[in-house]
């Protein structure tokens, strides 16, 4: 089930969910405030959000993908002993 993510704007959050979230300002809880009311308010806003989540995350964050990431630390690792 796809679900609207809300994320403060800080470190890689932005990058991690791209434009398939809705960001606030760090420590800005009107600004959270203001997000999630929109949020509810609008359910086509969280049905796209949603979806735009859903298949964001399907694409990039697989177990193939994931393996690719351990293959590559591992093979640094090694690379780095010799």
């Amino acid at each position: 089930m796809a679900k609207a993510i809300v994320v403060s704007d800080i470190g890689g959050l932005r990058e991690l969910v791209g434009e398939a979230a809705m960001a606030f300002a760090p420590g800005d809880m009107a600004g959270l405030e203001r997000a999630c009311a929109e949020l509810l308010s609008r359910p086509d806003l969280r049905a796209s959000l949603g979806e735009a989540a859903r298949v964001r995350v399907s694409q990039r964050h697989t177990w193939a993908s994931a393996a690719r990431i351990y293959r590559d630390v591992y093979a640094t690792a090694v690379a780095r002993r010799r």
